[in-house]
């Protein structure tokens, strides 16, 4: 059987992207290494590899399943988190809030 282990973003500094997801999202540290991170408690993990990110990075969707995405969006935002979008119901039955990591990447929180 294959699985997927972790995805890789390339992010200008992994330090900064790293802290980013630890204290905005709670992923675990997994490994560190020079120029690399692995986060997340099981697979799919995410990678953070040193390198410039892709030309529009915002366009690469990471979508990370939460219990409660109104209190982590009203946490978040308390502590000057900026958002593209606030919770809102989407017509698939998904409950989602937007924001960027540190790369310009799309993060979505979501609760079905």
């Amino acid at each position: 059987m294959v699985r997927l282990g972790y995805l890789t973003l390339h992010v200008r500094d992994v330090a900064v992207a790293r802290d980013w997801y630890l204290h905005n999202l709670g992923l675990r540290d997994v490994a560190r290494r020079e120029r690399f991170a692995l986060l997340g408690d099981e697979a799919p993990r995410l990678g953070l590899r040193e390198g410039e990110p892709i030309a529009d990075a915002a366009r690469v969707q990471l979508n990370f399943e939460v219990p409660d995405v109104d209190a982590l969006y009203e946490a978040l935002h308390a502590r000057g988190v900026p958002f593209e979008r606030p919770p809102t119901n989407l017509p698939h039955g998904f409950r989602v809030a937007t924001l960027r990591d540190p790369d310009g990447h799309t993060v979505e929180l979501y609760t079905p």
